[in-house]
């Protein structure tokens, strides 16, 4: 931020950038409607008529591929975060997905899936490169244990189960009836985005990824990636197989305790 403070002028006369995405979805407001939630935005609030806003129109990444397929991909994402697909519209449209981007043919939706964003699976596994460069994104909690639990199956080797503490601290509820329904068995079947199950299955060469920051400077955060090395009973550990420390001098094994 950068020039001179007056009481009069808003944030001090100083130079202030944002820096964020409007594709994103609107903020939560509980309970509320959907205007609500677009008074929330920045672009509603009353500094926004002080603000100028500077739009990138330049795919950097794409300026170093020559893969025209991916050009074509990325400008295709682009018209559909802008709402530009199937104009004119009024906020909702139908979006027509390309043909080359769908798997039409297949039998167990689940196991199409993997093979066409893993193929030869049980063979690459292990291979940080090969897991690097794919991912699957599913819609709901409950695909993502399915589609982990189908992968888990390919992997050889012994499973171990790990289970989440399941006790509750009620120490200053006083009382509080409300508690007694959380029993053992009621909080073990509670599921929750960017929280572990209660339940997991694991065996030693299996891909997992981190949901908290462990460890930020040493490459250890939301979404790190890693491979299962060793299984304990109250410890595993794994490699990272992606961030800057695959790239540098030196590999992290972590010891996470569970």
């Amino acid at each position: 931020m950068t020039g001179s403070k007056s009481s009069n002028i808003i944030f001090g006369g100083k130079i202030v950038v944002f820096d964020g995405d409007f594709r994103k979805i609107l903020p939560v407001i509980p309970r509320e409607i959907r205007s609500d939630f677009i008074h929330a935005t920045i672009n509603s609030s009353y500094i926004w008529d002080h603000c100028k806003a500077l739009r990138l129109t330049k795919n950097k990444r794409l300026q170093r591929s020559s893969i025209f397929e991916l050009e074509q991909f990325s400008n295709w994402i682009l018209q559909v975060g802008n709402g530009k697909l199937d104009e004119p519209n009024n906020g909702y449209a139908n979006i027509s997905i390309p043909s080359k981007l769908l798997i039409t043919e297949f039998e167990d939706s689940i196991q199409s899936i993997i093979q066409f964003a893993y193929p030869n699976f049980e063979q690459n596994y292990q291979n940080e490169h090969f897991l690097q460069c794919r991912v699957i994104l599913a819609g709901t909690i409950e695909i993502v244990d399915v589609i982990n639990q189908y992968i888990l199956g390919l992997i050889q080797g012994e499973e171990r189960e790990y289970l989440s503490s399941d006790t509750v601290d009620i120490y200053d509820v006083n009382g509080n009836e409300a508690f007694d329904v959380l029993t053992i068995k009621f909080i073990n079947i509670l599921t929750t985005s960017g929280l572990p199950n209660h339940q997991i299955t694991l065996k030693i060469g299996t891909p997992i990824m981190l949901l908290r920051n462990i460890d930020q400077s040493e490459g250890l955060c939301n979404g790190t990636q890693l491979i299962l090395t060793r299984l304990e009973k109250h410890v595993i550990e794994a490699n990272i197989i992606y961030g800057y420390s695959i790239n540098g001098h030196f590999f992290y094994t972590v010891a996470i305790f569970v």
